[in-house]
């Protein structure tokens, strides 16, 4: 028969009350006399231990020889002995009428001695190591409190390695033979896994996160195994580009069934998002122009590929010398999935000023000029742009004031837009040779009045003649391709001028294309002189270098837009030195996707336009 020392025990403790019922039961009667007197203890006993040493159980008995006699001292000797952990069963004392008094004989059952120790329902931790926590050994009487003791340790160890709060105890029962003292602990690790709860922001589907789980149904449940599980979901979300917050894994207690020994065990799961936004080290610079830079907004998925993005818009505006983040907890602890970012920034000088001189020299060099600038692109901490030029010599002039507004207004609606514009003056004096226009098809020059056979760049279909005077003025080109030779001593003066104003207004459609719209107003003049007695041929006082190549007398050769020296909106017909005023629109798309705007290692910028204007 399997000794069941638990409910023994349980019995004990139950019968506590009865145990003092049968000591005063079985008291021989003591008459009146005797209690005046008080009889006296003659004797105290021990039977029925064969292991426990009497003197073990002799130092917790009150009851002594000379002491009157208490039933109530005798009631509180049998919890004491029972106490002890060793025995089985306390049967009643004998309490005997003796001629000097009373004797006491107390009577007690010993637990088995132990044989072996064995374990049975352990998977993860082995029998060996269970054996080393335990005080009980082979030997020795098995005792209640060393037991108690050991279980305790078993389940600590058990909690230290992960399958704590799982159960109420991992020694789920024992088994005590009271025939062989073998001793048996079941032991319950931990409850198998019934179901997968995924819950929380996961935002991957369960259909990707369960593979990866070591916790799945038929398993024992383990905090080892769910720590192993965190990391592999941080491997997983790292996959995908996202970051992981916080997660919870645990058995869900509404769900534990201690008589089947299963739960359903929930990932609480929450992808790391933007809490709030710090910005931290600007002292020039507004909050605002750099927030409005950030596509990371609160409420927003963190990813690596945002915070690079993030990182590399703010880096290029060229107001910092270091850029850097942190990230940190918060702002409420509630909700752990939430992260507060700290973009720190370390400004620098955004404006620069330039003195430069330079001389060019030659026959169609400008000489000495002088060159003053000063350009600042975060005007007082504003992130817009302005600049001042100012270039002077003996023979140019140029002013210009510019000025960017990269987002105009304060509200999500206006930042798509952008304005930019510039004013400028501009006159440049050129001196250039010029080529004698009277040459043969052999390209030598001909004797004054000899006609030429072919057109100067022309064809024999389109021949025409060209006589070089013997008296009068001389025809001349601007072009080498006309003739070779040049006329000695002789110099076209060359002058241009324009001042007008150009504003382009931008549409932000997203953060990679802009729609451009553009609007020019300027007038604009060139003319080309020479000295007396010399002429351009049908009046051609402006060349082109591209039209002009091949047929240099053509009057539409005086293509403003190629003419030395003058910058110009669109191509404009003009007459020597007559002002004109061009007013024009450009459409334009801009697409940008270059990592860095300052120093890109990829990415694409293109812009395609067209311009239209009065003078076409």
């Amino acid at each position: 028969m399997i000794f069941d020392l638990r409910r023994a025990h349980r019995a004990l403790t139950c019968g506590a009350g009865a145990l003092l019922a049968l000591v005063v039961a079985f008291a021989p009667a003591i008459g009146p006399a005797d209690a005046a007197a008080g009889p006296k203890i003659v004797s105290v006993d021990i039977t029925g231990n064969l292991h426990v040493p009497t003197a073990t159980i002799m130092a917790v008995v009150q009851a002594r020889p000379g002491q009157p006699y208490d039933p109530k001292v005798v009631q509180e000797d049998l919890a004491r002995i029972n106490a002890l952990g060793y025995f089985a069963d306390i049967a009643p004392p004998l309490v005997r009428q003796r001629p000097n008094g009373i004797a006491i004989t107390y009577r007690v059952i010993e637990n088995p001695t132990i044989t072996k120790i064995s374990f049975t329902g352990n998977q993860k931790v082995p029998s060996d190591t269970l054996l080393a926590l335990m005080d009980l050994s082979v030997g020795q009487v098995f005792n209640t409190n060393t037991f108690r003791q050991d279980v305790l340790k078993i389940n600590n160890y058990y909690e230290r390695i992960g399958y704590g709060g799982q159960v109420p105890t991992h020694v789920k029962d024992l088994n005590l033979d009271p025939k062989t003292g073998a001793l048996t602990l079941v032991i319950q690790e931990g409850l198998v896994v019934k179901d997968i709860i995924i819950g929380g922001d996961p935002l991957l589907p369960p259909t990707l996160i369960l593979p990866t789980l070591n916790v799945r149904p038929g398993v024992e449940y383990s905090d080892d195994l769910r720590d192993k599980d965190v990391q592999a979901l941080k491997a997983l979300y790292e996959k995908y580009d996202l970051k992981i917050g916080d997660v919870e894994a645990g058995v869900d207690p509404s769900s534990i069934d201690q008589k089947a020994g299963t739960a359903d065990v929930r990932y609480t799961i929450s992808v790391l998002r933007v809490g709030a936004i710090e910005i931290t080290g600007n002292t020039k610079t507004h909050d605002d122009v750099i927030r409005r830079e950030l596509r990371l907004r609160p409420g927003m998925v963190v990813t690596d590929a945002a915070l690079r993005r993030d990182y590399d818009r703010l880096n290029g505006l060229g107001f910092f010398e270091k850029v850097d983040f942190t990230a940190k907890p918060g702002p409420d602890p509630k909700r752990p999935g939430l992260v507060t970012l700290n973009w720190q920034v370390k400004e620098q000088r955004t404006g620069t000023a330039t003195v430069g001189a330079g001389y060019s020299g030659g026959i169609t060099g400008t000489g000495l000029t002088g060159t003053l600038s000063y350009q600042e692109n975060n005007i007082n901490g504003t992130g817009n742009g302005g600049s001042l030029r100012f270039e002077r010599g003996s023979q140019v002039s140029d002013v210009s004031l510019s000025f960017t507004v990269p987002y105009l207004g304060k509200t999500e609606a206006s930042q798509k837009y952008s304005l930019s514009s510039t004013i400028f003056t501009q006159q440049q004096r050129n001196y250039y040779p010029v080529y004698d226009a009277c040459v043969g098809s052999a390209g030598a020059a001909t004797s004054i009045g000899a006609p030429i056979a072919t057109p100067l760049g022309g064809s024999a279909s389109t021949a025409t003649t060209l006589a070089c005077p013997v008296t009068g003025a001389f025809p001349v080109s601007l072009l080498s391709t006309v003739s070779t030779n040049i006329v000695n001593g002789i110099v076209s003066t060359y002058s241009s001028r324009s001042a007008g104003i150009s504003a382009t207004v931008g549409r932000r459609l997203n953060d990679i294309f802009t729609v451009q719209l553009g609007a020019n107003i300027q007038t604009v003049a060139a003319g080309a002189s020479l000295p007396g007695g010399y002429y351009f041929p049908l009046d051609q006082n402006i060349v082109s270098a591209t039209t002009c190549a091949s047929n240099p007398l053509d009057p539409s050769c005086s293509s403003l837009s190629n003419a030395y020296g003058v910058t110009a909106p669109s191509i404009a017909q003009v007459n020597n030195n007559q002002t004109y005023r061009l007013h024009s629109l450009v459409f334009g798309l801009r697409t940008d996707t270059r990592d860095d705007v300052l120093n890109p290692r990829h990415g694409i910028l293109a812009t395609i336009s067209d311009e239209v204007s009065n003078r076409a």
